[in-house]
């Protein structure tokens, strides 16, 4: 029988590493979704997963009932010379465009994994197309 609970005690998912990164006081924003709810979020900060870096938002659209979105960059996605601050930046454009697209706040926001066209989006909408930083070349 202590056989069976050893067992079961190794077979438990090893608990996710601490998130870090987050402002010492919580500051709640808002956003209004082109759906035309206003959401309410933290930032509850950032950890390393997989492939990435993991983003969790805490969201509610009434202030009452909260969610917790987990907004994953995979490495592959991201431009190598992306500073910690522009991918914050894509993660929280991320989770904007979540709040857009879906229909409401019931909708299931869990996990959001932008593809490399909605990253060189974000970039370009931010004027970060190139990952520097830097402002755009002039046009001439």
């Amino acid at each position: 029988m202590v056989a069976v609970f050893d067992w079961l005690r190794n077979r438990r998912a090893k608990p996710p590493d601490p998130l870090s990164g987050a402002p010492p006081r919580r500051r709640l924003k808002t956003f209004s979704a082109a759906s035309g709810y206003v959401f309410q979020y933290f930032y509850e900060g950032r950890r390393a997963c997989a492939n990435g870096l993991e983003y969790i938002f805490s969201f509610s659209a009434d202030g009452k009932s909260w969610n917790h979105a987990s907004v994953i960059l995979d490495e592959g996605v991201l431009p190598p010379d992306l500073r910690a601050n522009q991918r914050y930046a894509v993660a929280k454009m991320s989770l904007f465009r979540a709040f857009d697209e879906h229909d409401g706040p019931q909708a299931a926001l869990l996990e959001i994994r932008p593809a490399a066209a909605d990253v060189v989006a974000i970039l370009e909408e931010l004027d970060l197309a190139d990952g520097s930083g830097s402002p755009p070349p002039p046009v001439q």
